[in-house]
């Protein structure tokens, strides 16, 4: 009986030990990585914050933001997790200098919400629904080669 009194409080540490031991290797194989991208037609100086904004990941690993172009404009973009770009403008964007479109969230089906600026420099709401040709892209890179269901 003290044998087996002994042997159950060991043993949940002794499973702790050895699942810590087993599993450590695998938790410290994966690797971090950062993959830098710029957004096609960024401008790339560095002056007037230019560049790219990434601002939102979904699950299957498309990204939204926005871009500054070299005339200040700001525009909306959508990358597939293979890499390729659509770049997109809000309705009424302003296509003058530090307005234009700013994506801010896209959700797993892939519709994108965000803000535009019209001419008078005034804020509006947007929903870029998401078109078949950016989700197919998503679900191509997924490797799903299914048909995608029209709406």
């Amino acid at each position: 009986m003290r044998y087996r009194s002994l042997l159950l409080k060991v043993l949940p540490a002794v499973n702790v030990v050895l699942c810590t031991l087993l599993l450590s290797p695998i938790i410290s194989a994966q690797e971090l990585r950062i993959v830098p991208f710029d957004a096609p037609g960024a401008d790339p100086k560095p002056v007037d914050n230019n560049g790219t904004y990434a601002r939102a990941i979904n699950i299957w690993g498309a990204i939204t933001g926005s871009y500054q172009d070299t005339n200040n404009v700001y525009h909306g973009f959508l990358r597939s997790p293979n890499g390729t770009f659509v770049t997109f403008e809000a309705p009424d964007a302003d296509t003058g200098p530090y307005n234009g479109t700013n994506p801010n969230s896209i959700n797993d089906l892939g519709a994108i919400t965000g803000q535009s600026f019209d001419a008078e420099g005034v804020s509006h709401g947007f929903l870029r629904s998401p078109d078949e040709s950016s989700l197919v892209s998503i679900l191509r890179a997924l490797g799903d080669t299914a048909p995608i269901p029209s709406r």
